[in-house]
């Protein structure tokens, strides 16, 4: 799994939209304001075609298969409820988003 991991307002949610146009994988987020951001992002900002982000539940991840998060700790706490405090993520050793890109291997 690859991570963006950056600081607020420092162009995470542009680079998945760069990635979804590349690799026709779908957005999960957790509300329909984050539906119309990206959707904005995609065709003011990067004008790229993607996929029709969706707003994530157990049900509409597992129809969409594979798929990239948008702010994945609140993605979480809207699917689990309650205030998520801490969490990890485990780096599995997987490509760099550029290297994932150029080798061909988002599809």
């Amino acid at each position: 799994m690859m991570t963006f991991y950056q600081r607020r307002r420092t162009g995470k949610s542009t680079m998945l939209v760069d990635y979804s146009s590349k690799t026709g994988i779908p957005i999960a987020v957790a509300n329909k304001v984050q539906v119309e951001h990206l959707k904005q992002i995609a065709k003011e900002i990067l004008q790229v075609t993607i996929p029709e982000p969706f707003i994530a539940t157990p049900e509409s991840c597992r129809k969409a298969g594979k798929y990239l998060i948008d702010e994945s700790g609140l993605v979480l706490q809207t699917i689990l409820g309650g205030k998520c405090v801490a969490m990890t993520i485990s780096d599995d050793g997987g490509e760099e988003y550029n290297n994932y890109i150029e080798c061909g291997l988002g599809g």
